[in-house]
Parts: structure tokens; C-alpha cells; sequence
């Protein structure tokens, strides 16, 4: 696995009001309602279709791995659930250098994107 995408993850969500929700309520279901898109370092994962499940929608470049299979099944294999996967996942490019400047500039500490970027 590149150490570029070593250890990142970012989630992406949709807000909600916790003040009309009691807060058991909210800590419960923020992962299943809340969290619409997970990037990690495997790939992107996205809830299609106000589906409860992730589906991977994208993936990550994992040498040697070669081709899309391969890489679907990796990423198949080290997922900690039944993973459903999209008709056609795309296969995302690695950062650009502003990207990565970009980064480097939100997570001055490494706190996130790690050591390797």
C-alpha cells in the first residue's frame, strides 16, 4: 500500500439537530445516519440510494496490484463487513503536489495525513 494513503480517513456528513433528538439518540445513529461518505486508505466508500450500508464507489491504488479486480477483491478481503460494491468503481488518482500543499497546510502537525505525505 502507498504510504501516501497511509492513514487517512475523513468522513463526510449531512447535519442533523441534536437538539430535537435525545442525545442517546444521536449518539446511536450517527454512524448509520449521519455519516453519508467514509475515505480511507483503502478506497470511498458512499451510501447510494438512502441505503444503510457503505458501498465502495472508489478505490485507491495498491501496488502490485494490477488490476481493478485484484484491487476490489484487496479491498474486499481487509473490510470488516459484507462489502457491496458499485457496478463500476472508479479508480482514484493519487493527490496532486497543491493538494498535498493543501493538506500539509490544514494538518500542519501530521495529525492526520501522517509522516509519509
Amino acid at each position: 500500500m502507498p504510504d501516501q494513503y497511509a492513514g487517512s480517513i475523513a468522513a463526510s456528513t449531512h447535519s442533523f439537530d441534536a437538539t430535537t433528538r435525545p442525545l442517546d439518540t444521536v449518539k446511536d445513529n450517527i454512524i448509520s445516519t449521519a455519516v453519508t461518505t467514509l475515505v480511507s486508505n483503502l478506497g470511498i466508500f458512499e451510501k447510494l440510494d438512502n441505503e444503510p450500508e457503505l458501498t465502495l464507489t472508489g478505490y485507491f491504488s495498491h501496488p502490485p496490484l494490477s488490476t481493478k479486480e485484484e484491487t476490489v477483491r484487496y479491498i474486499k478481503d481487509h473490510c470488516g463487513w459484507e462489502l457491496k460494491v458499485s457496478p463500476d468503481p472508479q479508480k482514484i488518482p493519487p493527490p496532486t503536489r497543491d493538494e498535498l500543499l493543501l493538506l500539509r497546510t490544514f494538518d500542519p502537525y501530521r495529525y492526520f495525513i501522517g509522516d509519509s505525505v
